[in-house]
């Protein structure tokens, strides 16, 4: 029986195909993607691409090779998966433990108690003292009749100020 060339180029392809994605999965488990040792915060902002969030983390020398994580994430199935917000990175972390942290939304929670009776100006100064925004930006958006309607409360009409939803 006699083998054709093409057939042995194609398997060859595929053999050496096989070994780069077996190299990138190494590469994802043992070696550190992130470059700082402190903890640090990182944001996933809404909308957010796979490309242009490792393009802007490459940028912003957070991650040391941006390419190789974006192609483990496709080759992982995780380029869709990764979700938008705050996350505390503790610091070193392998390429797939930064996948398997943003793919998991483990992002950073914030508690915050409003009594019940307060005010509108009495929670944009609570929201302020946390450290959560500024008072005037709260008041502004809770009588913002776009914002207002953006929410899209249960009502049949949007009401003019948030007083009492908050």
């Amino acid at each position: 029986m006699r083998v054709r060339p093409g057939y042995l180029l194609v398997c060859g392809g595929v053999a050496l195909l096989g070994l780069f994605m077996g190299v990138l999965v190494l590469y994802g488990d043992f070696s550190a993607g992130v470059t700082s040792a402190q903890p640090f915060t990182l944001d996933v902002r809404p909308g957010e691409s796979l490309s242009q969030l490792t393009e802007r983390l490459g940028h912003e020398g957070v991650l040391r090779h941006p390419r190789l994580l974006r192609m483990l994430a496709i080759l992982r199935g995780d380029s869709a998966r990764i979700k938008a917000g705050e996350y505390m990175v503790p610091g070193r972390m392998s390429p797939n433990a930064l996948l398997d942290y943003l793919v998991a939304g483990k992002t950073v929670t914030v508690s915050l108690t409003i009594p019940e009776g307060f005010s509108l100006a009495e929670v944009a100064e609570r929201i302020a003292g946390e450290g959560l925004g500024r008072a005037d930006e709260v008041l502004r958006l809770a009588k913002d009749p776009r914002f207002i309607a953006a929410l899209q409360l249960p009502f049949p009409e949007h009401p003019q100020s948030l007083e009492g939803f908050i």
